[in-house]
């Protein structure tokens, strides 16, 4: 009886896994049930062309794509801006208005 509880008591300070650990084990599960692994890469595949925001003709699937809008504009940033002073040209305010 002592030796089971003792037993349990070593167990319980064992628990603790790095993150190495974790990915080895997921890693193994993968590896050794080969039919969850297809199914989830089936529907991984499924999912993403059913969100692509692409017009591909899927008799069978829904289309639901993601709006193109949702990609952000990724060009340089520009604002216009317009100043007066007084008895200067336009190239002396450019000039010293903007600054790189």
């Amino acid at each position: 009886m002592y030796f089971n509880l003792f037993a349990i008591s070593f167990n319980f300070f064992n628990l603790y896994q790095t993150p190495l650990d974790m990915l080895n084990k997921t890693i193994k599960f993968f590896l050794e049930n080969k039919v969850v692994t297809l199914l989830l890469l089936v529907i991984f595949i499924t999912w993403g062309i059913i969100s692509s925001p692409f017009n591909w003709e899927t008799r069978f699937l829904p289309s639901d794509p993601v709006p193109v809008d949702a990609i952000p504009d990724i060009g340089e940033n520009q604002q216009i801006v317009y100043t007066e002073w007084a008895g200067q040209s336009p190239q002396d305010i450019e000039d010293q208005i903007t600054y790189p």
